[in-house]
C-alpha cells in the first residue's frame, strides 16, 4: 500500500501530465489515453532512476492499466479537479499546483520526475484512442512481473504485472513536508459542492501560472 506521501505526489504528477496533454491537443483526454501516458511516465521514470510516480500497472485487455489510476481519475473529476468532459485541470486544480510549487521547485528529484511526465505528454499527449494503444502496444518494456523480461507490450500475457514500484528505491521524489501532505489530502477530500464562492479554495498562492510549476 502506497503512503500518503506517495498517494499525494501521485495526484500531482497526474494533474502534470494532464495538463501538458491538453495543450498539445485540447480536446478529451480519454481514458485509453490517461492510462497510457501515465505508464510511460512512469517507465521513463524508471530508465532516468526516478520514481515519477506510484502507480502499478498489469497487462490488461488494451495494454498497460491501473486501477490506481482510474481511480484517482474518478475521485479528481468528482472533486472538481478535473473537467469531466474535457479533463482539463479547474481552477481549483491550478491552486493546488500552485500551493505545492515552492517544494517541488526546492527539490531536485522532484523537478526531474515532473520534467519526465511534461515530456512525456508533449511527445505522447496528442494520441487518442487506439492510436495510442496500437504504439503502445509496439514498446519493448522489461516486465517486472516475469523477473524483468524484455518483450514488446503486445506480448506480455493477460494479467501480468508490467510495472512494479519499487518503494526500496532511494529515488523516491517526494518532496513534501508533512503538513504539506495533509494540506494536499485535506483539499483532495472536499467536495467540490462543499465550496462557495467566498470561499472557493483553502489556498490561493502565488504562481502566476501553472507553467512556472513545470518549468516548460
Amino acid at each position: 500500500m502506497i503512503s500518503k506521501a506517495q498517494d499525494a505526489w501521485n495526484k500531482i504528477a497526474l494533474l502534470t501530465i494532464l495538463d501538458k496533454a491538453y495543450k498539445g491537443a485540447p480536446d478529451l483526454i480519454d481514458n485509453f489515453a490517461i492510462q497510457k501516458l501515465s505508464f510511460l511516465t512512469e517507465l521513463q521514470g524508471r530508465r532516468a532512476n526516478l520514481n515519477a510516480a506510484y502507480y502499478r500497472f498489469f497487462r490488461y485487455t488494451w495494454g498497460p492499466y491501473s486501477a490506481g489510476v482510474a481511480n484517482d481519475i474518478r475521485h479528481l473529476e468528482n472533486f472538481g479537479f478535473l473537467d469531466p468532459e474535457s479533463r482539463e485541470l479547474t481552477e481549483r486544480a491550478r491552486y493546488l499546483c500552485r500551493y505545492v510549487q515552492p517544494e517541488v521547485a526546492s527539490s531536485e528529484l522532484a523537478g526531474k520526475a515532473l520534467d519526465v511526465a511534461a515530456e512525456t505528454s508533449r511527445i505522447w499527449g496528442s494520441f487518442r484512442g487506439w492510436h495510442i494503444v496500437d504504439k503502445v502496444y509496439a514498446i519493448t518494456v522489461p516486465v517486472d512481473g516475469l523477473g524483468g523480461r524484455e518483450m514488446t507490450v503486445k506480448e506480455i500475457p493477460i494479467k501480468t504485472d508490467i510495472l512494479v514500484p519499487d518503494f526500496s528505491e532511494a529515488s523516491d521524489v517526494l518532496p513534501f513536508s508533512a503538513q504539506t501532505v495533509d494540506d494536499i489530502q485535506a483539499e483532495l477530500s472536499i467536495p467540490a459542492a462543499n465550496l462557495d464562492d467566498s470561499n472557493e479554495f483553502l489556498w490561493q498562492a502565488s504562481a502566476s501560472s501553472l507553467d512556472e510549476i513545470f518549468n516548460s
